[in-house]
């Protein structure tokens, strides 16, 4: 499952009972237009990447059987975001 605008202060993983939380967000915009996504606890060793693009974007790699995929995850502020958080 892919989340956008989370509000952690920094990029990391959380690891659940039986959830992994993966988020991220630009060194710039701490603490806003996060993205982050949340996995099965069993896919952990399937996990090839996971790292932060640009402001409001991020990517997963995963490992699956005959091969690979990648997954974007694209924060897009609202209509009533002011001029500069929308360019």
């Amino acid at each position: 499952m892919a989340l956008q605008e989370t509000r952690w202060n920094r990029n990391g993983w959380k690891d659940k009972k039986k959830h992994i939380l993966l988020y991220s967000v630009e060194k710039k915009k701490r603490g806003r237009n996060g993205t982050a996504f949340v996995l099965l606890k069993k896919v952990r060793s399937s996990i090839m990447g996971f790292e932060t693009v640009s402001n409001g974007i991020s990517r997963l790699r995963i490992k699956e059987y005959f091969y690979n995929t990648t997954v974007s995850n694209v924060y897009a502020p609202t209509e009533t975001a002011n001029q500069e958080e929308t360019e």
